[in-house]
């Protein structure tokens, strides 16, 4: 049987100080207790599988589903909020981090900080459906995700989009007397928007360079698949989940296409293009690839204490139809679906 123990619990109700505390090391910064600086948590406070959610209402509901009152509750200054307790005799964490793969990175990287051996992580969020989904629905990113970008770079002036000309140097002579202008002239002068993003070798580019596709970076297959059972289970079938490749964006309106007059942002048939070039993505968001992307990156600097990393989303927007979810169906998908999520985690070696 796998031994679920985690170091004791550190109870909650500790005073936050209006005065920050003194920090420790710029590289990674801890206060004299060992809290890490965005979080807020130390070693005991987090348990080895944690559920991830956006907001702090959606994780209090989560914590209703534990077996008893919370062992640990914490918000940090910074508004992540952390409430450890058991499910079904096991010791979980649901960690509300706010939006964005930011975030998500500051998340991941401190508990993983605070935390030894294996790590078990699941987002349980929400997005907009772009292929076969509809508001209502959960679905899982069982094919893992892409990161989609904004090329900023696309967007600058052409006088002012330069990268250094390599057979160019400046002389050590060359002082402060030298012009401007003539360091200016060693430099080459992007002079079309597509052009800064053709620049990059093997770039999958979308709307003319302004908005770049990486490659899919894949979820757990075990974990990815206990959730869409669990969830297929307490939803009332399979057609209430759907299993794909997900998007994650670094914005929510630019980057998923959507269209504001106030600004310049040429994503018009950026949806289009994106399903064009990836047609198994389902759904758009802004927080998974990050999640997959280091639970990756930390497997291969240290295999035995590798993240294990899924995620599902409540389907919030139709991108398709334009439509929106009501507020109640928001409210029993939280329920239902942070129920199955947190089996899925739990439950399972």
């Amino acid at each position: 049987m796998a031994d679920h123990r985690v170091p004791p619990i550190v109870a909650s109700g500790e005073p936050t100080s209006a005065l920050s505390p003194a920090y420790a090391n710029a590289n990674f910064p801890l206060d004299p207790d060992g809290r890490t600086y965005h979080v807020h948590t130390k070693a005991g406070q987090i348990a080895p599988r944690v559920v991830t959610v956006g907001d702090m209402l959606r994780a209090r509901t989560l914590a209703t589903h534990l077996d008893g009152p919370p062992a640990f509750e914490h918000t940090s200054k910074r508004g992540f909020h952390a409430i450890t307790g058991t499910f079904r005799g096991v010791p979980v964490s649901i960690v509300a981090i706010g939006m964005g793969i930011g975030n998500m990175d500051m998340f991941v990287r401190e508990v993983r900080a605070t935390t030894s051996g294996p790590l078990r992580i699941v987002r349980f969020g929400s997005c907009g459906a772009v292929g076969q989904g509809h508001c209502g629905q959960i679905a899982v990113a069982a094919h893992g995700a892409v990161m989609l970008t904004r090329h900023y770079d696309a967007f600058l002036p052409a006088a002012t989009r330069t990268s250094p000309d390599p057979s160019a140097s400046t002389p050590a002579s060359a002082s402060a007397s030298t012009p401007a202008s003539a360091s200016v002239s060693t430099a080459h002068v992007v002079t079309d928007k597509a052009d800064a993003a053709a620049t990059t070798a093997g770039s999958r580019v979308l709307c003319g360079g302004r908005y770049h596709v990486s490659q899919v970076c894949p979820a757990d297959g075990p974990l990815s698949d206990h959730l869409a059972a669990h969830l297929a289970a307490h939803l009332g079938g399979a057609q209430h989940v759907i299993c794909g490749l997900n998007a994650t964006a670094d914005t929510f309106y630019a980057s998923q296409g959507r269209a504001d007059p106030h600004f310049d942002d040429g994503n018009a048939s950026l949806i289009a293009e994106l399903r064009a070039l990836e047609p198994a993505i389902e759904t758009l968001e802004m927080e998974n690839f990050m999640l997959f992307h280091l639970a990756a990156c930390s497997a291969a600097a240290d295999p035995a204490s590798q993240i294990r990393a899924a995620a599902c989303a409540m389907i919030f927007a139709d991108r398709v139809n334009n439509a929106f979810i009501e507020s109640a169906q928001v409210a029993i998908l939280e329920k239902v679906g942070g129920l199955a999520v947190l089996e899925a985690l739990c439950l399972h070696d």
